[in-house]
């Protein structure tokens, strides 16, 4: 509740400031086609699910940009809720409170929850595939699995890269309690393919009907329209491109979203204790499905910071708990500095990006 007040008063604060035409628009355009209010009808770039769920909201809440603003942010926030319980399940209590605190005060999400984007939903959407991971049968796992991923197709066109991750994961983590370890992996496979199949193989069927050919993303249609017929560019290699990618995502967008010293906490979390089985399976599974975004840096063209959002809720939960570490570690040998120097920390991470970020509204 308190991360819901603070990004709507920051939305009321910086209303004014709106960018009537930025990328924000094109997600308020296509709701307002969804409701027959639109008045600009650009081309269609983006998936649906977004745009379907903002003109749900502009039905039962009226059609305004201040309305969608207030929907993206508040779908960031239910971020939160899987990430508390998942983090209290595999660590503690106190790394669930600090997961919590962090996702409310990092500015990276904090500014993009004020605008209107499809990566709030997507982050919200992979988040929720965390606590998946404790049901008890491998198939049905795997298809609850798949479904998600599939919805994060519908969100954003690099949605099946994570489905890579979570059927790796599969792979190489079976279930213990298994009697057939290759029996368990296939079950967990094939659930996660058919769930997969069955939202986003019709999305791809719409997508042949609507356009006439076999493509991934709307954006692709348009693309392929625009360039044909005519010369472009020569396109860099994939491996070049990633590489490209790779050093703007390093360099440029991964210190605003997350500080570099937070950085140092995870391994910290990772190394800092002894972990049971069960850990190591559920962090394994987690470390795969936030790596499946390197998947995306070969094909994408144009690196924006608001990417990283769709991944930046599963970084922290190592990074809660490696505070809560260095907490216990400074506890034992300076315990009346620890909750200062945690404090200090944490505040040294955020506040210099909250001061650019004023500035920049």
């Amino acid at each position: 509740l308190v991360g819901v007040a603070v990004r709507a008063g920051w939305i009321l604060a910086t209303h004014a400031q709106f960018v009537p035409y930025s990328d924000s628009c094109r997600f308020v355009w296509m709701a307002r086609e969804q409701i027959g209010t639109a008045l600009v009808h650009p081309p269609v770039l983006n998936e649906p699910l977004f745009p379907w769920l903002l003109a749900g909201v502009f039905r039962l809440f009226g059609d305004s940009v201040l309305v969608a603003r207030l929907a993206s942010g508040f779908v960031q926030c239910l971020c939160v809720v899987p990430l508390f319980l998942w983090t209290w399940r595999v660590f503690d209590r106190r790394s669930a409170i600090a997961v919590a605190a962090l996702f409310h005060l990092l500015p990276g999400l904090v500014s993009a929850s004020l605008e209107v984007y499809d990566v709030n939903l997507a982050a919200l959407l992979l988040v929720c595939i965390l606590p998946v991971g404790f049901l008890p049968h491998r198939s049905v796992r795997g298809f609850v699995e798949g479904v998600i991923v599939g919805l994060v197709y519908l969100t954003r066109s690099e949605g099946p890269v994570y489905g890579v991750g979570l059927a790796l994961a599969a792979m190489v983590m079976p279930d213990p309690a298994s009697p057939s370890r290759w029996a368990s992996r296939a079950r967990a496979l094939a659930g996660l393919a058919l769930g997969f199949l069955l939202v986003g193989g019709l999305y791809l069927i719409h997508l042949r009907l609507a356009f006439g050919e076999w493509i991934i993303s709307p954006k692709q249609a348009i693309l392929l329209r625009v360039l044909s017929g005519t010369e472009s560019e020569p396109v860099p290699s994939l491996p070049v491109r990633a590489l490209t990618n790779a050093k703007v995502y390093l360099l440029a967008f991964l210190p605003w979203a997350l500080s570099p010293h937070y950085w140092v906490l995870i391994p910290w979390s990772w190394f800092s204790e002894s972990r049971s089985a069960e850990r190591r399976g559920q962090e394994g599974r987690l470390l795969l499905l936030a790596a499946s975004f390197l998947l995306t840096l070969p094909v994408t063209n144009q690196p924006n910071y608001r990417y990283l959002i769709v991944i930046l809720p599963l970084l922290l939960p190592w990074v809660g708990h490696g505070l809560v570490r260095l907490h216990a570690s400074l506890g034992t040998r300076a315990p009346r500095l620890a909750w200062p120097l945690v404090a200090l920390a944490v505040l040294a991470g955020i506040v210099p990006h909250y001061v650019r970020l004023a500035d920049s509204t």
